[in-house]
């Protein structure tokens, strides 16, 4: 073979090489856009629905998405907030009913919400309601365990999702295949019921008012949950920020501790540990111009207003309602 016949053998060898890899590359692109098209997709058909996966807790996603889809509720005259202790404890909906000059109110509680979390919540959810004259928070014990501050999501980002206004990698970028998989088995199930525990069965503002049959009701719940005593120093002073910022914007608040079993009081450290919790609350609301109402003391609940030692039924949540509504 001459050098010039050898000349072209590696140009075209070369030449075939390039053609190769633009078809690799070309094939790879294919492949690309097909996948992230079939993840825009799925997560869009997940999130239609299922609540995206924008924080760790199930109830708080749902309840974001539920905000989504009753924007009008950005124009409460009422807000409540707080852990599940506040999402299953008070009746909303009859407030809403007996209260015209409250309403609309709405319920941004979640499971688990400690108070810094609140307070997280309720800002961003102030931020973006105007017509805002009335919060209550609501807690216990449990809800003053952790004093850590941080961001639970991206006020902006959720903002854009809550209006509707979401860019197309949104849903993408909170498109979690495990966290999807769970949702898909347990949260159309939750959602639909509340008749357990973990029901997310929301009402018109938000709330869960908890319907449990006796035969259904967790004995070790009935028997331990909130025994546990301990409270941080920073979650009080977490209720101090909040309490502040609400009275600088010369909103109407009230702190609501509410009902435990009469059970409770036979477990003599936790006992002594909630009145001392009633008491760290009720200095810091009412140095701060807000209204303190200890609705465990008031009540004294029968054992046929709880589903367990600190979450109400259905009956339970209008009394607390009842108790509440000539202070709005």
């Amino acid at each position: 073979m001459g050098f010039q016949e050898l000349i072209i053998k590696r140009s075209c060898t070369r030449h075939g090489q390039r053609r190769h890899y633009r078809r690799l590359t070309v094939i790879f692109t294919i492949l690309l856009c097909q996948f992230m098209i079939a993840v825009i997709i799925a997560a869009s058909l997940h999130d239609d629905r299922y609540p995206p996966t924008i924080t760790n807790s199930i109830s708080l996603d749902a309840k974001i998405k539920f905000l989504r889809n009753n924007k009008q509720l950005f124009g409460s005259r009422t807000v409540v907030a707080g852990s599940s202790l506040s999402l299953n404890n008070l009746d909303v909906a009859y407030l809403n009913r007996t209260l015209p000059w409250a309403a609309p109110c709405v319920n941004l509680s979640a499971w688990g919400m400690q108070i810094e979390s609140t307070d997280f919540f309720l800002d961003f959810f102030l931020a973006h309601a105007s017509h805002v004259q009335n919060v209550v928070l609501i807690g216990q014990m449990v809800d003053f365990r952790s004093g850590q501050s941080g961001s639970l999501f991206d006020r902006k980002e959720v903002w854009s999702y809550i209006s509707g206004r979401e860019d197309l990698l949104f849903r993408v970028r909170h498109f979690n295949l495990f966290k999807s998989l769970k949702n898909c088995q347990s949260f159309h199930r939750l959602s639909d019921t509340n008749k357990r525990y973990e029901g997310l069965l929301f009402d018109e503002t938000g709330s869960v008012m908890l319907d449990i049959p006796v035969s259904m009701l967790d004995g070790k719940r009935w028997n331990t949950y909130g025994l546990e005593t301990e409270t941080n120093e920073e979650a009080y002073r977490g209720l101090e920020a909040i309490c502040v910022k609400l009275r600088s914007r010369n909103l109407h608040y009230i702190f609501l501790v509410p009902p435990v079993r009469q059970a409770f009081r036979s477990h003599v450290t936790s006992f002594h540990a909630l009145e001392d919790f009633k008491e760290n609350v009720r200095r810091v609301v009412i140095r701060n111009g807000g209204i303190y109402v200890d609705a465990d003391s008031q009540l004294h609940l029968k054992d046929d207003c709880f589903v367990d030692m600190m979450h109400l039924n259905r009956n339970g949540a209008r009394k607390v309602a009842e108790l509440l509504a000539p202070l709005l």
